[in-house]
């Protein structure tokens, strides 16, 4: 699984590294605007570059703490599908959690920004239906192995 995760954690972080730069051209020229909007989009690109930096550079010790940067032999890289199943739950989760972190920033920085939400709930509502899927983007990357076990249960079923 090392060479799995380590080769889908890098090619992550090169995209997050991409996004970083988005947000940081967004920040420049959100400069001469509310200070509220311009802090929420600084800090969106430096919780993406540090995810990043470290998926990129720290593909290892990233691996060990979201335990799936098991030690294999060669002949053993693909031993079991559901390993392979959680290596990719938890880069999927890893994605959907960035990119769910910036729909809700978007979302708060648009209210500083005085956009008014209409219909029921308002921006509130948004934020916190924007949590419900960081919620489950969280549980997918610190608990792949349940959610590996559960998919590959239902792939033998049928």
């Amino acid at each position: 699984m090392t060479v799995l995760f380590t080769a889908g954690a890098k090619l992550l972080g090169v995209y997050f590294v991409y996004l970083t730069l988005v947000y940081l051209i967004n920040a420049a020229l959100l400069a001469d605007g509310d200070r509220r909007v311009l802090t929420i989009q600084l800090l969106l690109s430096a919780v993406t570059g540090v995810i990043a930096l470290l998926l990129m550079l720290r593909t290892g010790s990233v691996g060990r703490f979201l335990g799936v940067h098991r030690e294999s032999s060669p002949s053993e890289r693909f031993q079991s599908p559901v390993e392979v199943v959680e290596v990719g739950v938890v880069l999927i989760g890893i994605f959907v959690f960035l990119m769910r972190l910036a729909a809700l920033l978007h979302i708060i920085s648009a209210r500083l920004a005085g956009v008014r939400f209409g219909g029921f709930g308002g921006a509130a509502l948004r934020i916190a239906i924007e949590a419900v899927p960081l919620a489950l983007a969280m549980y997918a990357v610190l608990r792949a192995d349940r959610v590996a076990n559960r998919i590959t249960a239902r792939l033998r079923q049928t």
